[in-house]
């Protein structure tokens, strides 16, 4: 390594897990070479996931087992702000719902619709909260709405924005299948930091 310069980068898995399952990955395997042919790689484990430390607000992640999900989060809505609510288009199909700062979607409208990764950093650049609808337990063969639902949480983790969900479960109910463990792993541990009481931190606060 040359002399003046250290680069220091931060990853959720080793080098050879990067981008696994991803379109057309031996086009960057030659990247994963170049990394740790180039890197010293050291592994940061910790048993414990200090994102985890509390408890899931009932008024922010929404479950069965705290009433009648639909209607708990309709009032959570209604009671938002004066703002009028009114409908809107993103692209040709995707119906959302939004009020002032505050836009609500479906799981289906915002994981299983055409949605790049763009589309969900335009959304949260342009608002604060967001409420997400019908999260539900999510099928194996629903490979595609898994991996949009993570990068969902990943962008509006990254933006600082706060998230009101109503789901079929708790955070680690919520997909069984082994395709994308890793990756969900990472999203329930956002999912208790951004349903707790000290979320956003002032780091990310606007």
């Amino acid at each position: 390594m040359d002399q003046g310069i250290i680069l220091v980068a931060t990853s959720n898995c080793a080098p050879l897990d990067l981008y696994r399952n991803g379109l057309k990955r031996d086009n960057f395997m030659p990247f994963i070479r170049l990394i740790e042919q180039r890197t010293d790689v050291t592994h940061l484990d910790s048993e414990k996931d200090y994102r985890r430390g509390g408890m899931l607000d009932p008024d922010l992640y929404i479950t069965p087992e705290t009433g009648k999900v639909s209607c708990r989060l309709d009032k959570l809505w209604n009671n938002l702000s004066d703002d009028a609510e009114e409908s809107f288009q993103l692209g040709t199909k995707i119906n959302l719902t939004r009020k002032g700062r505050a836009i609500r979607g479906t799981f289906d409208t915002l994981c299983k619709g055409a949605l790049a990764a763009s589309d969900y950093l335009d959304l949260a650049r342009n608002y604060d909260l967001f409420y997400l609808d019908a999260v539900p337990v999510i099928a194996e063969r629903d490979f595609d709405a898994a991996r949009r639902f993570i990068l969902l949480i990943d962008t509006l983790y990254d933006e600082g924005r706060a998230l009101v969900i109503e789901a079929d479960g708790h955070p680690e109910e919520l997909y069984q299948s082994s395709a994308l463990s890793s990756e969900f792993r990472r999203t329930i541990s956002r999912l208790y930091e951004m349903s707790g009481p000290n979320w956003p931190p002032p780091s990310k606060a606007n």
